[in-house]
């Protein structure tokens, strides 16, 4: 199944990068490598991962404390959020309104 970053979720993605890579050279590349293995996982078993609330399901990322928050509709995948596991969830849990 195809998936694909809503605009929220690409700016979260490119934020976090960018956070990574003033830590470590090198590291926001493997977070990138992480995401992308996540979308992977969830394009091949979209409905394998637990729904959080309402619709939306989210997929751990492995290595770094992050998750992506998604749904599942006929014939795509929309990752609505690249969230920090800290996060609190008050705030991306109105993504689910839309």
């Amino acid at each position: 199944m195809i998936v694909r970053l809503a605009l929220q979720a690409a700016a979260e993605l490119e934020e976090a990068r960018t956070w990574y890579d003033g830590r470590e050279v090198g590291i926001g590349d493997a977070f990138l490598q992480e995401v992308g293995a996540a979308m992977t996982r969830v394009s091949e078993r979209p409905e394998a991962f637990p729904i959080s609330f309402a619709r939306m399901r989210k997929v751990m990322l492995r290595r770094f404390p992050y998750f992506l928050l998604y749904e599942v509709f006929p014939d795509v995948v929309i990752v609505f959020g690249v969230i920090h596991g800290a996060r609190d969830p008050q705030v991306w849990m109105r993504r689910g309104d839309t």
